[in-house]
């Protein structure tokens, strides 16, 4: 009888043990997966989108995607931000062992037009000027334009044949004539270097002025469009596209301007691509301007 009542007490804690130990007792809570996509209002994926869920957070890959492991069962707001996009979120509930999918779509912020600011004050850039007409070929200008213009470096292309190129450095100057340097008159060269610094600051300044005029006054016969951002020539830009509200039959213009819209060269263009259609011929100029700021390192031949 004791041997029975000692061997039922045995048995009693090993089952207690087991049920301890989580034998048929309390399970671990199940957790749940979100899957996070996001996209802009054309319905284009968005990459690098910051996102949060209560104290988890992460960011959009290249898909416009990103998976959140191991939430727990709760009632959550997801938030998604990105520079340059306003704000989402979106309230959810998570179930137990649930995987499930939120989309969000990020607008982009409204920005009004940067007024363009023009070059003349600037220390240093490089201009690319390449022309092309429908009844000619491919012309190119390049200016470096250093120290404020005490140093420059000018070429000039026809079909990708260098037809002209010289130096100005202080009050020296040199030009390439028939493959050798020779020295010219300062006087003499300043003058060819004004002109074509004046077709570069004609162009440019033309489209400028009139692009500032169109941001401000809608009864101006050119109108402004906001494009988007753009990464153009190394600079976070956002492109603006000028037409002319007048139809003509002789004449008509357009440009499009991709303004810097951040940093210290913020409201200067990078590049513009100016195009003239008349009725039997159709010019483009495309002027893209760099190296804000930098040393150029120009020196004489």
């Amino acid at each position: 009888m004791k041997k029975i009542i000692v061997l039922a007490l045995a048995i009693v804690l090993l089952a207690g043990l087991f049920v301890g130990c989580g034998g048929g007792g309390e399970t671990q809570p199940k957790t749940s997966a979100v899957t996070v996509s996001v996209f802009d209002g054309d319905g284009n994926v968005l990459s690098g989108v910051n996102l949060t869920i209560g104290d988890h957070s992460g960011k959009t890959e290249d898909n416009g995607k990103y998976i959140f492991n191991d939430v727990e069962s709760a009632s959550y707001t997801v938030q998604a931000s990105k520079n340059g996009y306003e704000g989402e979120s979106e309230d959810i509930v998570v179930s137990a062992g649930e995987n499930k999918t939120v989309s969000l779509t990020l607008k982009e912020v409204e920005e009004e037009a940067e007024e363009l600011k023009n070059y003349s004050t600037e220390k240093s850039y490089r201009a690319v000027m390449e022309g092309q007409s429908s009844s000619e070929g491919i012309n190119k200008i390049i200016i470096e334009h250093d120290n404020y213009g005490s140093s420059q470096h000018l070429t000039i292309y026809d079909e990708d044949e260098k037809e002209f190129e010289m130096y100005i450095v202080d009050d020296k100057a040199k030009m390439l004539m028939d493959g050798n340097w020779v020295d010219v008159p300062f006087e003499q060269v300043q003058v060819m270097s004004t002109g074509y610094l004046n077709l570069f600051e004609g162009m440019t300044s033309g489209a400028a002025e009139s692009y500032n005029i169109a941001i401000t006054n809608p009864n101006f016969s050119y109108g402004v469009e906001r494009i988007g951002r753009e990464t153009v020539n190394g600079y976070s830009t956002t492109k603006y596209h000028m037409f002319s509200k007048i139809t003509s039959e002789e004449e008509t213009g357009t440009s499009d301007i991709w303004i810097i819209n951040s940093g210290p060269y913020k409201e200067h263009a990078t590049r513009m691509v100016i195009t003239m259609k008349s009725s039997d011929e159709e010019e483009t100029m495309t002027i893209n301007i760099t190296d804000f700021g930098k040393d150029m390192g120009i020196q004489m031949p």
